[in-house]
Parts: structure tokens; sequence; C-alpha cells
């Protein structure tokens, strides 16, 4: 069984950009290195039985069986409904420089953060993408709001690691939370597209220096 989730999340997740875009195992190399691989952007949706999800693209919606990776069915999406679709809000959530930013109905760009202190950041991956944590963004299915890892890693330890990709070998600093010392904070927030309001939600089963795993609507 968990081979067949290690290999079902890389069907998902990864193209192997050749020439041919072939879909394939991964070599050790692509695996470890990323070299010649891309990421792919879909809208996956679990059904209610739970053995099989959609994805949808401009003109068709694909159910696939979860355990084979084989579409069931096709479904093609009527004129009018794209239609009907493009006229909806369609937010666009992204982070740049440690804040949270996205694109309202017109396409303008709007702050949904503002932090500039040094060990801030906001809507990236938090608990060093432990428990499968690999984006800080998560938009309701309406998508009227907008939930994202504040991560306060101001009082972590900054430590120094060796860049072998230089010619002669650099210093970068990233911060690291030895063993008894102080981790990152964090927190979660839900911005409301129309009130243009934030909350923070009040976790309080753990100490600061807790989890935040699992975020779903």
């Amino acid at each position: 069984m968990k081979k067949e989730i290690i290999t079902f999340t890389a069907l998902l997740v990864m193209t192997v950009a050749n020439a041919q875009e072939e879909r394939r195992l991964l070599t050790m190399e692509e695996a470890v290195l990323g070299t010649g691989i891309r990421t792919e952007s879909r809208n996956y949706r679990w059904q209610e039985e739970g053995s099989t999800y959609t994805w949808s693209d401009e003109n068709t919606i694909y159910v696939i069986d979860a355990r084979t990776g084989k579409t069931i069915s096709e479904t093609a999406v009527p004129k009018e409904d794209k239609k009907e679709q493009s006229e909806e809000p369609k937010p666009y959530a992204y982070s740049e420089k440690g804040n949270v930013y996205y694109t309202d109905k017109d396409g303008n760009a709007q702050a949904i953060t503002s932090y500039n202190e040094p060990g801030i950041v906001c809507g990236e991956t938090v608990s060093r993408n432990e428990f499968g944590i690999s984006g800080g963004i998560f938009v309701s299915p309406d998508k009227r709001r907008i939930a994202f890892y504040k991560k306060d890693e101001s009082k972590v330890t900054l430590f120094p690691l060796l860049d072998i990709t230089s010619r002669t070998g650099t210093l970068q600093e990233t911060r690291y939370p030895m063993n008894g010392m102080t981790s990152e904070i964090i927190t979660l927030g839900v911005f409301d597209t129309e009130t243009k309001q934030t909350i923070w939600l009040d976790v309080t089963d753990f100490t600061e220096e807790r989890y935040l795993t699992n975020i779903t609507w």
C-alpha cells in the first residue's frame, strides 16, 4: 500500500520534461536533484466513495481510478457552463518575498499581508515540509476566502550552510531550530476577499511551538 501511495503521488505532481513529454517513473538523479523536472498544477478533487478523483481542463472533466491511475470517464463541459464560470471572481493567491497576495476579478494584485520583519514569512511551507506540507496557501472552494500560514522564525538560530554549486563554495545562512532551542511559531490566517479582513484562528490545543497540519476546507 505504501508503494502505491508513493507512485500515485509521483504521477500526480511530476512530469518529466523531455521531447515527448513522457510520463514515467523518475530516475534516481531526477528524484534527488530535480534534473529535467517541472511541477504540473492541476485541481484534483476526491469523490465521496474515496476510490476515485476528478480533475478538469477547459473542456473536459476526467474521473480517475485512484488505484490504477486510469481514466474511467470523460465528460465534456457545456459551453454555457464555461461562460458562466468565466464570469465568476476567480482570485489567484500567491506568496512573494514572504507576503501573500491575490488577484481580484479584474486582474489587479492585492496585498493580504505586508510584513517586513526578518524571519516572518507568510504563505509558504512550514515545519520544514514535514507531514507532507508542500504549500502555504489554501483557497476555499467558493474562492471567497484564502487561508494561509504565517511563520515567525525570528527567534530561530541562524545556521550556516555551504553552497557547493559555486566555484569556490560560499556560506549561506538558514534558520534551523537545533535540539532544545526555540522553534518557529506557526499561525493560520483566513482572509475574506469581500470584507478585505483577516482573522487568525485561535488554536490553543498545544503550546506556541506546535504543528498545524492537514489544512482543508
